[in-house]
């Protein structure tokens, strides 16, 4: 039997330091391409966080922000 997983934005922040995603979890949990991510990044919707020349993370905090900034334009919630 297999041990359960935790999501990644489930897990509280540590001494005030946000949960880091990589690019394939924050693009699972919009479910889009990968690259729809970096365009994110690249228009301004979605800040990263750069660990070196080719390793980025994204916050937690900011994926859940931007959920909630895609919540409050959907027109079905009326």
């Amino acid at each position: 039997m297999s041990s359960p997983v935790t999501s990644p934005t489930l897990l509280p922040p540590v001494d005030g330091i946000s949960a880091l995603l990589t690019t394939d979890e924050v693009a699972a949990i919009f479910r889009v391409n990968p690259r729809t991510v970096e365009r994110w990044t690249s228009d301004g919707r979605l800040h990263r966080v750069e660990l070196g020349a080719r390793t980025v993370r994204y916050r937690a905090e900011d994926v859940a922000a931007l959920i909630d900034t895609s919540n409050d334009h959907d027109p079905a919630r009326g």
